[in-house]
């Protein structure tokens, strides 16, 4: 049996090892709430809470919604009406829920499959494009988004990044440009973006080099860029 005091500990711990893994996502503005997502790889499920900031802030629990074992990187769709989540272990697969805009609860829509493991995930500005960058296999994946809300599939694009060891993915504010740091071999790749083509991501890309060691992993885009 778990009581209410120990499954505060386990949910403070998962939310640790989640925002170390980059699992955490945040939504507001047109929401009732704060909402925050956190997955839970061990459990193979995603933690909601409702974030109150007045008075003692605090994570209330809302609830589970189950994935599998290794469910990882997340994304919001850009209207926050859908969240997607990456499983990294075989069989590689991608979650998609639809938010409750007054309850913060994800409702399963469906899962496909992924054709490698997705250490980051993301959704373009238009919300009609997923993309992923698979640390292990080199690579970075494309999936068309449909009007329900749900990736197809089959990727449009599945082609190696160029570099080494790409450890996150995610277009500029403008919609033209895709960033992909890589941590193997220090330095930030760029590729062009059309989210109006077929193959969104244009496969030859140009290099901003770091410091040797550098390990670029995560960045953030300031909204002036």
């Amino acid at each position: 049996m778990i009581t209410g005091d120990s499954m505060k500990n386990r949910k403070i711990v998962a939310l640790k090892c989640a925002i170390a893994a980059l699992g955490m996502n945040c939504l507001g503005s047109a929401f009732a709430g704060t909402f925050v997502y956190v997955s839970n790889q061990h459990d193979g499920d995603i933690s909601a809470y409702e974030l109150v900031t007045a008075d003692a802030p605090r994570l209330n629990p809302i609830s589970e919604a189950k994935a599998a074992n290794l469910v990882m990187p997340m994304a919001a769709s850009p209207d926050g009406k859908f969240l997607y989540a990456a499983v990294r272990a075989k069989p590689f697969a991608l979650y998609s829920y639809r938010i409750n805009a007054g309850t913060g609860e994800l409702q399963w829509i469906n899962t496909i499959p992924m054709p490698d493991s997705m250490v980051s995930i993301s959704v373009d500005q238009t919300g009609k494009w997923l993309l992923g960058a698979a640390y292990g296999g080199d690579t970075i994946s494309t999936h068309r988004i449909t009007a329900s809300g749900t990736p197809e599939p089959d990727a449009t694009q599945f082609f190696k990044s160029g570099g080494s060891k790409p450890h996150a993915i995610k277009t500029d504010l403008s919609n033209s440009t895709v960033y992909v740091p890589h941590l193997g071999t220090d330095e930030v790749r760029r590729y062009g973006f059309n989210a109006g083509s077929d193959k969104p991501i244009v496969e030859q890309a140009s290099s901003i080099s770091t410091e040797k060691g550098f390990g670029p992993r995560h960045f953030a885009i300031s909204p002036d860029q």
